[in-house]
């Protein structure tokens, strides 16, 4: 349970800039990257959200809408990832991965 514990807190972790030895062409390649890449992320939701509302044809709308669940789940992971660049913050960045996995079909 220790471990556990100490797992939540900040000692003895290193941040995400760490591992690419503080060179900033490579945090910036990171952070720009998972910044956009959620983003992109959190529109096609929109998009699902928008087609699913006005189409009245449509069988099977919870599909859409569990689908777009799932890729909200994934977009907040490369979010997570983009706060916990420059913070040694894995708890909270490891604790989004596991909720896409709820979403699946």
């Amino acid at each position: 349970m220790g471990h556990f514990l100490d797992f939540l807190t900040m000692q003895g972790l290193s941040p995400h800039g760490f591992c690419l030895l503080w060179q900033p062409e490579l945090i910036w390649l990171h952070v720009v990257a998972d910044a956009m890449i959620g983003v992109s992320y959190y529109a096609i939701p929109l998009a699902l959200a928008y087609f699913v509302s006005h189409r009245t044809d449509i069988a099977f709308g919870w599909i859409f809408w569990m689908f777009a669940a799932f890729i909200l789940a994934c977009g907040t992971t490369h979010f997570m990832d983009f706060w916990s660049s420059g913070i040694p913050l894995m708890a909270p960045r490891d604790s989004s991965k596991p909720p896409p996995l709820r979403f699946r079909c």
